[in-house]
């Protein structure tokens, strides 16, 4: 699927389809990774392969509250280590890296960030714009609780 880049879908409109991929990249969104062996983790939100260079990213994101981002970053290493290990032998890559993407509900910022932009190369300033969806969305489910009430 190719956007023009004239187009804009609104982020919270935006429905990203299932495989993307051309002579370098190819992107998994949010589908099982088949293996050769079970794995109770298979599903991560995002899996990047380079092609030419032969890597790969397991990435997998997460809004959580201030008192368990730490321990949501090592939940989400421990879950994709092995369907890390299994995409390196069964796709002969290079590297495989689990890239956890953890956002605070309220916008506290987790030590881990700045490593997972750098690692997927990505602008500072596109997380400041995730982190903005993530605080609205936060915003309107307790608005929705309060309503109820």
């Amino acid at each position: 699927m190719v956007i023009k880049s004239d187009e804009h879908t609104h982020y919270c409109k935006y429905q990203p389809v299932s495989i993307v991929e051309n002579n370098e990249y190819r992107l998994y969104w949010a589908i099982p990774v088949t293996t050769d062996k079970p794995l109770l983790n298979n599903i991560p939100d995002i899996v990047q392969t380079n092609k030419l260079e032969k890597k790969t990213y397991v990435i997998d994101i997460a809004v959580s509250n201030t008192d368990y981002l730490s321990k949501k970053y090592q939940e989400k290493l421990d879950n994709y280590m092995p369907l890390a290990i299994e995409i390196k032998t069964m796709w002969k890559q290079e590297k495989v890296s689990v890239i956890p993407v953890i956002l605070g509900a309220t916008r506290e910022v987790p030590n881990t960030r700045q490593q997972a932009l750098q690692q997927l190369s990505v602008p500072p300033n596109t997380y400041k714009h995730i982190q903005k969806a993530v605080v609205i969305s936060t915003c309107s489910i307790v608005r929705k609780i309060l309503n109820n009430l």
